[in-house]
């Protein structure tokens, strides 16, 4: 539990606390740096204040807030993960639909074996976003996306396919295999897909990095 008198919590502040489970953000923090929770193994929930104008904890999870208007009233929403925390119980995160944006690293090292992003309109996904997520089977992509930066998925050695929505402009899966729209060029190849062998479609001209 910080104090009411904290507005900032700077970058790394809390790197390695493996024996820290709780955290409770004030409503007067109005700014939390990067990569803050690094390594705390042990965390489970967050709880924001809900007087704050900034941050919102659902379900354990914490999100950057966002407000818009409507029949005059302001309500408030989730609109961009900070960070799921690494020991919450559960295999499964179902995203809002609200969240347009998804923090650098917000899901590393996470216990999650199926994370659904198919209702987000997320556009594009940070190197490091599923960093060590060993337990990792399906991900499934919305129609938004159009861009996954290399390193997104490193260490996620139990990832067996991917999922894109059917609307996609901008993506498409072929057997698991992310791709490109007209397949000219594979994104990413699950790790752990079963299969000894794999014959690349004739439409393939690049592989990403």
């Amino acid at each position: 539990v910080f104090s009411e008198s904290v507005t900032e919590i700077g970058y790394g502040a809390f790197i390695g606390c493996t024996s820290l489970e709780n955290i409770v953000i004030p409503n007067t923090v109005k700014s939390i740096g990067k990569f803050l929770f690094d390594g705390c193994t042990s965390l489970k929930s967050f709880t924001a204040h809900p007087d704050s104008k900034r941050f919102i904890a659902i379900d354990g999870v914490l999100y950057y807030k966002s407000s818009k208007v409507v029949n005059e009233e302001t309500v408030y929403y989730p609109s961009s993960i900070y960070i799921y925390p690494m020991a919450k119980e559960g295999d499964d995160y179902v995203a809002p639909e609200t969240v347009d944006h998804l923090s650098p690293g917000c899901f590393t090292q996470t216990e999650l074996v199926n994370i659904d992003l198919s209702n987000t309109k997320i556009q594009s996904i940070s190197a490091g976003t599923f960093k060590g997520c060993s337990d990792l089977v399906t991900v499934d992509f919305p129609s938004t996306l159009t861009r996954i930066y290399p390193g997104a998925f490193e260490g996620c050695s139990s990832i067996s396919e991917f999922v894109v929505d059917e609307n996609s402009e901008y993506l498409s899966v072929g057997d698991g295999v992310l791709f490109n729209n007209d397949k000219t060029e594979i994104i990413r190849y699950p790790i752990a897909k079963v299969g000894s062998t794999y014959t690349l479609p004739s439409t393939v001209r690049s592989i990403a990095d």
